[in-house]
């Protein structure tokens, strides 16, 4: 059955409904695949009207993969925050680097793949992996975010049509702190902590975010090995200075060294007394909390990673 994106606008294949009531799946050259409900998808049916920023969605299902996160799925409350702006637009830096990591992702998405292949690309359906507007023949911003790649020398154009990255590219790529995904890293004492926990999980999730624990995870060799892997792969850490535990003070320190932002807070008897946190950090912005009112930590935390760094790709459990 035919029908059209409802982000793009182009000609797609309506797949069949999914088992979840009238949701789609739907597959798009340019916006990859997402997943929409059945009233979203009536929402979205005109695209002549308002929301006009449905670029900013294109660009969250086209990446989806090189983020790390799974199918983008559009509901009504994705059409809300359209139209209210709470969809932030990309800065300059990360239009430019979401292009560089588009184009390495292609690549090497096949660990097999050999370093130096070049890619088909044709900016005219692909321009969401900069996160830029359609280019409706103005092409002023597709030039001025990929031409300092080339001007770099990050990427080429071995062949007509094709982009590929350099060794210089592949340089700054393998050696750049890895913060630019959708996960949330909780550093916290774990003992008796899980409703703090809960909190905090919930607080990353309402935020956009994939929380990650490493007592959640599973792993083999040394566990500090593992929290290191995953402090690099994560857009920001939660750092919960109760109890003033040394692993915690170690993994926030850590990120701040790679300039991976870092949210920090603590119980709120923990910023006098003897249980105070460590002078190294008591100039920082912590936020607070208190037994029993933990719901006000979630919505405080989400609110603060959000100012900080927009909302996040992932869409939200329902509750």
């Amino acid at each position: 059955m035919s029908a059209h994106c409802r982000l793009c606008g182009r000609s797609v294949t309506d797949t069949a409904s999914l088992p979840n009531e009238a949701t789609r799946r739907v597959s798009c050259r340019v916006c990859g695949e997402y997943e929409i409900d059945g009233r979203a998808w009536h929402q979205f049916a005109e695209m002549t009207t308002d929301p006009s920023d449905r670029h900013l969605l294109s660009a969250l299902a086209r990446t989806a993969p090189v983020r790390g996160v799974d199918r983008v799925r559009v509901g009504t409350d994705l059409f809300v925050a359209l139209l209210e702006g709470r969809i932030r637009e990309r800065t300059f830096v990360e239009k430019r680097d979401g292009l560089l990591d588009w184009i390495a992702y292609e690549s090497r998405k096949n660990p097999r793949s050999a370093y130096g292949a070049a890619l088909e690309f044709n900016p005219q359906v692909d321009y969401p992996v900069a996160y830029c507007r359609p280019l409706n023949g103005d092409w002023a911003e597709w030039n001025f975010i990929s031409q300092p790649l080339r001007d770099r020398g990050l990427i080429d154009t071995p062949e007509n049509g094709k982009l590929r990255i350099t060794d210089k590219g592949w340089e700054q790529l393998e050696s750049r702190p890895k913060a630019s995904g959708a996960q949330g890293f909780i550093a916290m004492a774990f003992k008796e902590m899980d409703p703090i926990r809960d909190a905090i999980w919930a607080g990353i999730e309402r935020a956009g975010y994939k929380p990650m624990r490493i007592d959640r995870d599973e792993f083999v060799g040394g566990i500090m090995d593992r929290v290191v892997a995953h402090i690099r792969e994560s857009r920001f850490v939660v750092a919960d200075f109760t109890q003033n535990r040394g692993g915690v003070y170690y993994e926030a320190g850590f990120a701040f060294g790679l300039g991976v932002p870092v949210f920090t807070i603590c119980r709120h008897d923990h910023l006098e007394g003897p249980d105070r946190v460590h002078f190294d950090v008591q100039h920082l912005n912590l936020l607070t909390w208190e037994e029993g009112k933990l719901p006000e930590l979630t919505e405080h935390l989400e609110a603060r990673i959000v100012a900080v760094l927009g909302r996040g790709p992932v869409t939200p459990p329902k509750t």
